[in-house]
């Protein structure tokens, strides 16, 4: 077993709890893991073991790329294989208890602003892969020009850590793109905030996230990015995106008209 390679020789205080810190993931989940904490030659390392080589193989891929900010990345120790397992080791970071704001979130999502010149939505992966749009949007998404940026996938406040010296680093890429469409990982930080977090009613949650997306915090990174005063109609393609992946956003938006997102 690989977490038995592991010996302890006691290192006061760092991370509480002993030699090796385990959890294990909703085993009604597709994509069962395993996460764990354990001493190494260094100090201590953080990993993943999955049975799934490729979701790893891939977030390995995403930490070594060297166009994301490396100050934004958790460090890449190895990848390698133990029996069934495919493990991912990351370096150990040691964060302070802080939960991510709006404005941290921004701050780093504009870090990922990637140079290039703009290129229409639908010339993105996230154009390509998405389902047949409602007719109401066609000409609205023709007319936008959208920046290249690093695209995370899982982006909400508890992946977000802040370290001792004030930095920011984003954790759990297993859905991260070195490039794609900008304003997807936002839209999808204050969708898990009300589905999951305030479990709001979808019109009251829908409004939040329309007030926060034109919000004096949020305006800055959108018209750089390309959305400037389309923030309804982002809104939008990123929920219709999500509700064709998640079976809880279609259930959420039950319901909503999708006109209610045209401009």
């Amino acid at each position: 077993m690989f977490l038995a390679r592991a010996s302890y020789s006691g290192v006061p205080g760092r991370p509480a709890g002993g030699p090796v810190g385990l959890l294990g993931g909703n085993p009604s989940h597709a994509r069962q893991r395993i996460l764990f904490c354990r001493p190494s030659s260094t100090g201590y390392e953080f990993g993943k073991m999955s049975k799934d080589a490729g979701l790893l193989r891939h977030e390995a891929e995403i930490l070594r790329c060297p166009t994301i900010p490396r100050s934004t990345l958790p460090g890449l120790i190895g990848l390698e294989r133990c029996g069934p397992w495919t493990v991912l080791r990351t370096q150990y970071l040691e964060s302070v208890r802080h939960e991510a704001t709006l404005q941290d979130m921004v701050a780093m999502l504009e870090q990922w602003i990637l140079p290039g010149p703009p290129r229409k939505v639908l010339e993105f992966s996230f154009g390509k892969n998405l389902p047949e749009l409602p007719g109401v949007w066609a000409e609205s998404v023709s007319r936008i020009f959208l920046r290249p940026s690093v695209f995370h996938g899982d982006f909400a406040t508890w992946n977000i850590l802040r370290l001792r010296n004030g930095s920011q680093v984003a954790v759990d890429w297993e859905e991260g793109s070195p490039e794609d469409a900008p304003g997807l990982d936002l839209v999808h930080a204050l969708l898990q905030r009300e589905l999951l977090v305030r479990r709001a009613p979808a019109p009251s949650g829908l409004r939040a996230m329309e007030n926060t997306l034109t919000s004096a915090a949020c305006r800055s990174y959108l018209e750089t990015v390309g959305w400037g005063q389309h923030a309804k109609l982002l809104l939008g393609l990123a929920l219709w995106r999500e509700a064709s992946l998640r079976a809880e956003v279609r259930a959420w938006l039950n319901g909503i008209s999708w006109d209610s997102f045209r401009i």
